[in-house]
């Protein structure tokens, strides 16, 4: 109960991981629904809890109820009211209000969120309030975000769209890391080795899948595990599926 109610006091999403563990430590009931019942009607239990009374009846209907039910409906509750409550900082973190859909996908904070969505859907659009509104409603600190692109164009107007969304809102000042998963990947390899990892000249003369070809023919030359391997992606799983019929 207690984490319940600071979920609820914090206006903050209740994670897979809440639901998992909350299922992992609940104990095997021994008593069937009409036992507690009859349970907390006993006089002398009623007297042993005095006060404390309702909060056990409350906290022990809690245990015994669908769980996973009753954090998806507390969930869909938290969304419709959050998609009221800011709904100013939807309509203007970007040039064109969001949508039902963008805003329930930035309201969304389990750990892991997948989105899937077209082109021009306005996928950046969604990341850049979701981190408007992770800073702004004190869910993340600024420095604890990070906003990847595959290309250094799209890194480069994710930070500037980001940048222009909280000065919108009225976070001016604030700094978001934005850049490419190659950027990052190499700023890693760089912290816990360094040394700062270079792409090999090769792969801008024009022939880089030649290289990688060659590479591959020598390591299958002299690694007969990766042999296998290397035969079995290529000609099971690196082939495309057959069209259906």
């Amino acid at each position: 109960m207690a984490d319940v109610r600071r979920h609820n006091s914090e206006r903050r999403w209740f994670t897979s991981e809440f639901l998992k563990n909350h299922l992992a430590a609940r104990p095997a009931l021994a008593l069937p629904d009409d036992a507690f019942v009859a349970m907390f009607a006993d006089p002398d239990i009623q007297q042993h809890l005095g006060d404390r009374l309702d909060e056990a009846r409350k906290t022990s209907a809690l245990w015994r109820a669908d769980l996973s039910a009753l954090i998806a409906e507390r969930n869909e509750k938290h969304v419709l009211a959050e998609l009221e409550r800011c709904r100013p900082l939807f309509d203007t973190v970007e040039s064109q209000p969001l949508t039902d859909e963008q805003s329930r996908a930035v309201i969304c904070f389990d750990n892991r969120v997948q989105v899937v969505a077209s082109a021009g859907s306005g996928k950046t659009s969604t990341m850049v309030a979701k981190a408007a509104y992770a800073i702004s409603r004190g869910l993340v600190a600024p420095d604890k975000i990070l906003m990847l692109a595959f290309n250094d164009a799209a890194a480069k107007e994710l930070g500037t769209r980001t940048q222009l969304a909280l000065e919108r809102v009225g976070l001016a000042g604030i700094t978001i890391q934005a850049g490419t998963f190659h950027s990052f990947g190499s700023r890693v390899i760089g912290q816990a080795t360094g040394t700062r990892k270079r792409v090999p000249r090769w792969m801008d003369d024009g022939d880089g899948v030649g290289h990688l070809s060659k590479l591959v023919d020598d390591l299958k030359d002299k690694n007969a595990a990766f042999r296998t391997r290397w035969d079995l992606f290529r000609v099971v799983f690196g082939r495309d599926i057959a069209r259906f019929g």
